[in-house]
């Protein structure tokens, strides 16, 4: 049966039990206190064509944006798609933040005097007792590493400062096994792990949601812990090639075995991320002194590094994100980059931004050769 229901703003009139624009103040003030300054410039440079406007406005941000970060709570709630929260006196709290998110969502929102309504059809709702905390049902960060790493991986840190004890953290099917080792490794143990699905209505005795507006770094507490649990006496590879030969057809590197090749006659091991366990991504990053690689999930595993070495990230030249310059300063790495030369756009829902593309594998072994000599020269 459907109905209408009044939409409450996750983001203004939400009940809140921690509003916390402090822990991203408090993100920036460890990182100047650490590396002493905030995203600083690459180090290198390299471009086989133009760059956009939209790159180079990238790749010229100094500062790390501080969104507002709050935990809502609420009792009797009930969870429904990914996080949209119909509460116990019967208003519908969104989990999308923009308006024309919440229209694309919701064909059967209106604006009226009292403000806006949606027309939901609410099934059998399942009684869950306890305390729960909706932790991974942001809509981009279910099984795509890099999101998991800053988006969802964080909110841990919040539940802690805000001082929850919860029964169970609720996430989506599709969790992988090295995800509950992360989560194991930080104080969640699997049988705490609840999955459901989109499809089941979960009315909650008491649950917490955290509500993050952009992205965030890695806490680095986190990931002091999580090399603390899984580093091992063994010593991990010192140049390393991060290859994105597992993408789902999305920004492919069309010529890179032929970067490869160049590569690995200079010493570097090539790795997919997605083959290893959270322990061996950890182990095989740890050591590594010059890391190479197609901008994507994979590079995020650099977090785990030990300080002085070097990222340099290769893309087509639509393609650019700040966190990787939020990672390496996290790190203490040195960061760079290495635009390649666009071949074609191929997914609509994301023109100009996520073409397929090509690197002179001359340039980029050159590149290497100077990496090496700088921060690998034994």
């Amino acid at each position: 049966m459907s109905r209408r229901y009044p939409v409450r703003s996750a983001l203004t009139d939400m009940p809140r039990v921690a509003d916390l624009p402090a822990c991203r103040e408090d993100a920036v003030r460890v990182l100047k206190e650490r590396h002493g300054t905030v995203l600083a410039a690459p180090t290198i440079l390299d471009t086989q064509e133009e760059l956009p406007e939209r790159t180079k406005g990238i790749l010229g941000m100094r500062d790390i944006p501080l969104d507002p970060v709050f935990i809502g709570k609420f009792h009797n709630a009930t969870l429904l798609n990914n996080r949209d929260i119909v509460t116990a006196d019967g208003h519908y709290v969104p989990e999308f933040f923009s308006q024309a998110a919440l229209h694309h969502h919701h064909p059967s929102w209106t604006e009226g005097e009292a403000g806006p309504t949606v027309e939901l059809e609410m099934p059998e709702a399942e009684d869950v007792p306890g305390v729960s905390v909706a932790f991974f049902f942001s809509h981009a960060s279910g099984d795509n590493h890099s999101h998991f790493l800053v988006q969802t991986l964080p909110q841990l840190s919040f539940l802690e400062q805000a001082g929850i004890a919860y029964d169970r953290l609720i996430v989506m099917p599709s969790i992988r096994a090295y995800q509950y080792d992360i989560l194991a490794a930080l104080g969640c143990p699997k049988e705490k792990v609840a999955i459901r699905t989109l499809q089941q209505a979960w009315r909650c005795e008491t649950l917490y949601v955290c509500y993050i507006s952009g992205d965030l770094p890695l806490e680095r507490g986190h990931v002091e812990r999580l090399r603390a649990t899984f580093g091992t006496p063994e010593r991990g590879p010192r140049r390393l090639y991060v290859s994105r030969q597992d993408a789902r057809g999305v920004r492919r590197f069309l010529n890179e075995e032929d970067v490869i090749e160049k590569l690995e006659a200079r010493g570097f091991t090539t790795i997919v991320p997605s083959a290893l366990s959270a322990a061996q991504e950890v182990q095989v990053f740890r050591d590594a002194r010059v890391i190479l690689g197609p901008l994507g999930a994979g590079l995020y595993n650099s977090v785990f590094t030990e300080p002085g070495a070097m990222i340099l990230g290769m893309s087509d030249p639509h393609y650019a994100m700040p966190w990787l310059a939020q990672s390496a300063l996290l790190s203490g790495l040195d960061h760079g980059m290495s635009f390649g030369a666009c071949f074609m756009s191929y997914e609509p829902a994301f023109t100009g931004t996520h073409n397929n593309w090509v690197s002179d594998p001359g340039r980029v072994a050159a590149i290497a050769d100077e990496l090496i000599a700088r921060y690998d020269p034994g």
